[in-house]
C-alpha cells in the first residue's frame, strides 16, 4: 500500500510516514507509563491504521462491506480511545490520592514547626552562641 501511495499519491505517502512516526513515539511514551498503557496505546493505534486502510480503500472502491468494517473499526477506536482515557483518569487519580497523603504529612510537619518556633529559636540561638564561644 506504502508503495503504491509513494508512486501515486505523494502527498498521501508522506502523511503516511508521518502518522507511523507520530504512532511510533506515542507507543514509546506509552511504554514508559506502564504495560496496562502500552497495551492500550497499542489497541489505539492497531484501530487507527485499520481506519486508514479502510479509507484508502473506499477512495479506490465503494463497498458495502468495506463500509461495514469501516463502522466496525470506528467504533473499536472509539472504545479504544475510551478504555485509554479511563485508565489515564484512573492513574491521575492513583497520583492525585498519593499527593494529598503528602500534603497531609507536609502540613502536619508545618504545624509542628509552628508550635515549636519559639523553642526552636531559643534552642538554636544558644547553639550559635556556643558555636562563638559566648555564653548566654
Amino acid at each position: 500500500m506504502l508503495d503504491q501511495l509513494r508512486e501515486k499519491e505523494p502527498r498521501q505517502y508522506d502523511a503516511a510516514i508521518m502518522n507511523l512516526a507520530k504512532s511510533s513515539r506515542r507507543l514509546q511514551a506509552a511504554q514508559k507509563r506502564g504495560e496496562t498503557a502500552f497495551e492500550l496505546e497499542v489497541q489505539v493505534v492497531q484501530a487507527q491504521s485499520a481506519i486508514n486502510l479502510l479509507v484508502a480503500k473506499l477512495k479506490v472502491r465503494d463497498n458495502k462491506a468495506d463500509r461495514a468494517a469501516l463502522r466496525e473499526e470506528t467504533k473499536r477506536l472509539e472504545l479504544a480511545e475510551f478504555a485509554r482515557a479511563k485508565h489515564d483518569v484512573d492513574q491521575m487519580r492513583s497520583r492525585l490520592d498519593k499527593l494529598q497523603e503528602q500534603l497531609q504529612g507536609a502540613e502536619k510537619r508545618l504545624g509542628e514547626k509552628q508550635s515549636q518556633q519559639d523553642k526552636n529559636i531559643e534552642r538554636a540561638f544558644q547553639i550559635y552562641l556556643r558555636k562563638s564561644g559566648r555564653k548566654e
